[in-house]
């Protein structure tokens, strides 16, 4: 089975300004979010703080590995987010846009978290 991939790209949904300009920044916040965690933790597995709670102080302390559960999850949900919001967006374009932003909004608060883990762990 043969995938046009010109086909699948070139339609509205990525034609529309809006739509390239938050995949853009939601797409480059999630490379910039791979790039601080691997600089700074590395692929070593050694223990680490991986949550930190205001009233018990540090409650979660796992792998460094893990912290790559987060960029991955927000991989994953762009992905996700991308797919859906190209299905529909001829049928309820106001939806695709909420599916969009929520992708954006979703990796800047992955971001801001794991600025948080970087600090916690200096």
């Amino acid at each position: 089975m043969r995938i046009n991939l010109k086909k699948y790209f070139f339609v509205p949904f990525f034609q529309d300004r809006l739509v390239l300009i938050s995949q853009a920044a939601g797409l480059l916040l999630n490379i910039i979010l791979w790039i601080i965690l691997i600089s700074k933790f590395g692929l070593a597995s050694e223990p680490m703080p991986l949550h930190f709670n205001v009233v018990y102080g540090i409650d979660l302390v796992g792998q460094s590995r893990r912290v790559y559960q987060l960029p991955a999850a927000g991989l994953g949900i762009f992905l996700i987010n991308l797919f859906l919001g190209r299905s529909i967006y001829q049928v309820i374009k106001l939806f695709a846009y909420f599916l969009i932003f929520t992708s954006l909004a979703i990796q800047i608060l992955l971001f801001i978290t794991s600025l948080g883990l970087v600090f916690l762990n200096r």
